[in-house]
C-alpha cells in the first residue's frame, strides 16, 4: 500500500488539505503572474521549468475520483467505442467496461493487475509488467500524452531530467478563448530524437494543448478543454490525432469525462480481488505462476487441491499398494536382523 493511500486512510481529509494548499498556491502563483503572463499576450516570458513543475504539482494533488469514460478510437480501418466506469486514488485504479457487449472489469493495486472477464468466467492475477492492451491508465496524464500505457506516470512524462533541453517557443503566449497559455518545448535525443511541446495556462497549469513529433515518424497533437473534473484540475475533454510523416490520418482518440465525483478516500476492497465484483465458484488464475491456484468464495480464495488422478478409488489402491511393500521389507528383514544381534556379544549391543 502506498504513502499517499496509507495518508488517505489515517487522515480521512488527506486529500482536501492538500487541495486547498493548491488552490492557496495558485492564488499565489496567479498573483504573482497576472502582472507578466495574463494581463497582456506581450508578457515577460517565464520560466519554462517553473511552468511544468507546476502542472506536476497541480496534478499531483488530485485524490481519490469516480468517473464515466468514453474513449472512441479510430483508425483507417478500425473503429473501437468503449465505456468505463473508473475509480482511481493515488497511483491504484479500477477500469470497468460498462459497453453491453464487453463487460471487463480490471484493477491495478500496488503489487498486481486483477482481471474479470465475465465471458471468460475466470479472475487473473499478473504482474505489472505482464503486457496488456486494455485501458488501465492512470488518469493524471490525460491530455500530456498521444499514448495512454499502463506504466505511465504524469512524473515520467514531464521528467525534466530526461529531457535534453526545455525552453518558451515564441516571445508572448496563445489565446485559447479565455485562457492564455505558453508554448513549452521539451527536446530529447536519446533513446530517440523528438520534440514535446506543451501550451500551459501559468494561471492555472492546464495543460491546453500537446504536441509531440517524432521527425519522419509521426506526429500527435492533442486539444484538452477543462470544466470540474479533479476541480478543474483534469480536463474533461481530450481530442487526439496522430499522423504520419506524410500527414495521413494513423489514429485518432476521443476522450470524454462525465458524471465525475470527488472522494476523501475510497474503500481498501476496491482495490482488491472483491471490487471485481465476480461472482462466487469463480475460478482464480495466477499468470505468473501459471496455473489454477484456487476458487474465489466471495470473500477469499479457496486453494485448489489436485488429488491423485482417478479420484479416492486410486488414492486407496495407493495406500493399500504401499502398505503391503512395507510388510514384505520387514518380513524380508526380520532373519537378518536376529543373526546379526546373535553375533554381537551383550557388552556390544549395549555400547554400540
Amino acid at each position: 500500500m502506498g504513502a499517499h493511500h496509507k495518508m488517505l486512510q489515517i487522515y480521512p481529509n488527506f486529500s482536501q488539505i492538500f487541495r486547498g494548499a493548491y488552490h492557496k498556491a495558485q492564488a499565489v502563483a496567479t498573483a504573482l503572474l497576472s502582472t507578466v503572463c495574463c494581463c497582456s499576450l506581450q508578457a515577460e516570458v517565464p520560466d519554462p521549468s517553473a511552468l511544468i513543475e507546476g502542472v506536476l504539482f497541480a496534478r499531483s494533488q488530485v485524490g481519490a475520483e469516480s468517473f464515466h469514460l468514453h474513449c472512441i478510437a479510430t483508425g483507417p480501418t478500425v473503429r473501437n467505442d468503449r465505456r468505463y466506469l473508473v475509480d482511481f486514488e493515488s497511483s491504484f485504479r479500477r477500469f470497468w467496461v460498462t459497453n453491453a457487449e464487453v463487460q471487463s472489469r480490471m484493477i491495478l493495486n500496488e503489487t498486481n493487475i486483477l482481471q474479470y472477464s465475465p465471458a471468460n468466467g475466470d479472475i487473473v492475477i499478473a504482474a505489472h509488467d505482464e503486457p496488456t492492451a486494455a485501458l488501465l491508465f492512470d488518469p493524471r496524464i490525460l491530455g500530456i500524452t498521444p499514448s495512454y500505457s499502463i506504466d505511465h506516470t504524469v512524473d515520467s512524462l514531464l521528467d525534466l531530467k530526461r529531457c535534453s533541453q526545455v525552453r518558451i517557443v515564441g516571445q508572448k503566449p496563445e489565446a485559447f478563448g479565455d485562457a492564455i497559455a505558453w508554448q513549452v518545448r521539451m527536446e530529447y535525443v536519446t533513446p530517440a530524437t523528438f520534440t514535446k511541446d506543451i501550451w500551459i495556462d501559468p494561471k492555472s497549469f492546464r495543460v491546453l494543448k500537446a504536441v509531440t513529433d517524432v521527425p519522419g515518424h509521426w506526429t500527435s497533437t492533442s486539444i484538452s478543454e477543462y470544466s470540474v473534473f479533479a476541480d478543474g484540475i483534469l480536463p474533461t475533454s481530450v481530442t487526439t490525432r496522430m499522423v504520419n510523416a506524410s500527414g495521413n490520418l494513423m489514429m485518432s482518440w476521443e476522450m470524454q469525462i462525465s458524471g465525475s465525483e470527488s472522494k476523501r478516500s475510497l474503500p481498501p476492497e476496491t482495490w482488491m480481488i472483491q471490487g471485481l465484483g465476480a461472482p462466487n465458484e469463480t475460478p482464480v488464475i495466477d499468470k505468473r505462476l501459471m496455473t489454477r491456484i484456487g476458487t474465489w468464495d466471495g470473500s477469499r480464495i479457496i486453494p485448489e487441491v489436485s488429488p491423485p488422478k482417478g479420484g479416492g478409488a486410486e488414492a486407496e489402491r495407493g495406500l493399500k499398494r504401499n502398505l503391503g511393500i512395507v510388510v514384505l521389507i520387514g518380513i524380508l528383514s526380520f532373519p537378518l536382523i536376529m543373526h546379526y544381534r546373535k553375533k554381537k556379544t551383550p557388552e556390544t549391543i549395549v555400547s554400540g
